[in-house]
């Protein structure tokens, strides 16, 4: 705080070390000093002048630190927007992979279950095929069965007990 302060009043000083040099000179010409004139009468339009002076070089002074003032603070609105902006992305680019992430994520499970689907339904459909052979089998195995028992009948309780032993397997076909 205090190097702003002085720094901002270096006008002023050139303007207070001016008045004191021409303070200092006018006295070699006027002994009775700056304020009087040569009759000794006190001169208020000097000093007058003099606050004036001051007061210019105060203003231009204050003029400079408000100046510098609000060059900080546009510098610092640009780098807080700056930096907001480079928050925001990283934000999206963490969002962005995240999601990513999570969607390969899903995907893989898709793909997982996807497979065991496939072996369920390849697996389901040989056991419904071999349903299908076994079931064949045993009806040709009674057609032959009721065919062979209408031929010759003592043959009957013989392919009854060769059938359910299951050695006798001849399809029809």
């Amino acid at each position: 705080m205090y190097k702003k302060f002085f720094r901002g009043f270096r006008v002023s000083y050139i303007f207070l070390a001016l008045i004191i040099v021409v303070s200092i000179l006018s006295m070699f010409d006027y002994p009775q000093g700056l304020f009087f004139n040569k009759d000794g009468v006190y001169q208020t339009g000097i000093i007058t002048a003099l606050f004036a002076l001051t007061g210019v070089g105060l203003s231009i002074d204050y003029g400079n630190i408000r100046e510098h003032d609000a060059q900080d603070a546009r510098r610092n609105l640009e780098q807080f927007k700056q930096d907001l902006h480079e928050n925001e992305l990283n934000i999206q680019n963490k969002f962005i992979i995240d999601q990513n992430s999570k969607r390969a994520q899903f995907e893989e499970s898709i793909a997982k279950r996807e497979i065991d689907a496939n072996i369920r339904a390849k697996a389901r459909i040989q056991w419904i095929e071999n349903v299908r052979v076994k079931y064949t089998e045993y009806i040709s195995s009674i057609y032959v069965i009721m065919v062979d028992c209408k031929i010759n009948p003592n043959a009957v309780r013989t392919k009854k007990i060769s059938f359910l032993n299951g050695v006798y397997h001849k399809p029809i076909f």
